[in-house]
């Protein structure tokens, strides 16, 4: 359990790890950006249950992590997109420094742990049957276009697919 203050605190957690961790120290520095950047993204989550509850329950958690395995399924496809900007602006994104294929594989890990997490909400939140073969048929189309991007040779229209 914790009190309501700790919404303040994971506020203020999550504009530090934006506004140093992401923008200052990561953004330009490591291909990761993206996936610790997406942490303060996924912080909303946190705060809002932890304002409306008092506590922190395991399903905002769950949907932390959803957000978070998410978030680099859906952005690093678009960055194949934009690989040359990157390149140009000095922003070391996965698709710049380590090429479409590691890219395309990583975005199928990452749909793959998404699909997992949102899964796990349906015996963690209670979600249902209809939850469940919602997600199961929406995940079953992600991780399809994502083994798609892997499999064939990667291309722009391919990789707008899975934004």
């Amino acid at each position: 359990m914790i009190n309501a203050a700790a919404a303040a605190v994971l506020a203020l957690a999550a504009v530090l790890l934006y506004v140093v961790f992401y923008a200052i120290v990561l953004e330009r520095r490591s291909w990761q950006n993206i996936i610790w950047g997406g942490l303060s993204g996924c912080m909303p989550v946190l705060i809002g249950g932890a304002a409306v509850t008092g506590s922190l329950e395991w399903a905002p958690v769950v949907l932390f992590l959803v957000i978070f395995f998410w978030t680099p399924a859906y952005y690093w496809p678009l960055s194949i997109q934009f690989r040359t900007d990157y390149t140009r602006a000095g922003v070391p994104m996965l698709p710049v420094v380590a090429g479409e294929i590691v890219v395309d594989r990583q975005v199928v890990l990452y749909t793959a742990a998404t699909i997992a997490t949102t899964l796990l909400l349906v015996p963690v939140a209670g979600t249902g049957w209809f939850y469940a073969g919602l997600v199961a048929a929406a995940g079953a189309w992600f991780l399809r276009d994502a083994l798609r991007l892997y499999r064939r040779a990667p291309s722009r229209v391919r990789a707008s697919r899975l934004r």
